[in-house]
């Protein structure tokens, strides 16, 4: 994918990452703080999106090096999947309201275990009616879940509140 990024406001950038699903596409923003640069969002964890952040940053003479802070608005797969190798990369802190840091871990936890293996799934869909018998349970799950798309940092630097403000 081309990568593309425009300037929405002074120092603020909209880069539109690839996404392998629907919506196909992800906004993530990056944010010049000064002394600081700020990334909203990361985006999901596959060489493609990686690709064209890093192409997006260097057209604003950026590097993923650069960054230091990680903002996630929630806990996603195209908003926080390529968040822990992001991290990894640029050393960056990494904020998120510690209720998506919650469901994020949760997240992990579902990928790693079978859904056939998850009584309460398998419970919730026969409650509702859905046949089982017609579409396996094994088959009723994101494409992604279970794989490295979505690799979100487990342990934030900081939870974020809401209305409060965010020093850098």
């Amino acid at each position: 994918m081309h990568a593309k990024i425009a300037e929405v406001l002074s120092g603020v950038y909209k880069i539109p990452l690839p996404l392998p699903m629907r919506p196909s596409l992800v906004n993530v923003y990056l944010i010049d703080c000064g002394q600081a640069l700020a990334l909203v969002d990361t985006g999901i964890n596959t060489p493609q999106s990686l690709k064209t952040l890093e192409t997006a940053l260097r057209t604003v003479d950026r590097r993923v090096e650069d960054l230091d802070a990680i903002i996630v608005t929630h806990y996603h797969v195209d908003h926080f999947g390529a968040s822990e190798p992001l991290r990894e990369r640029s050393g960056a802190r990494v904020y998120i309201h510690r209720e998506d840091a919650v469901r994020a871990r949760r997240m992990t936890v579902l990928a790693a275990t079978p859904i056939t293996e998850r009584p309460e799934s398998l419970n919730f869909f026969a409650m509702h009616g859905f046949p089982l018998e017609r579409y396996p349970a094994d088959t009723m799950r994101p494409s992604w879940m279970g794989t490295d798309g979505y690799r979100p940092v487990l342990e934030p630097d900081e939870f974020l509140s809401d209305g409060a403000g965010l020093k850098i």
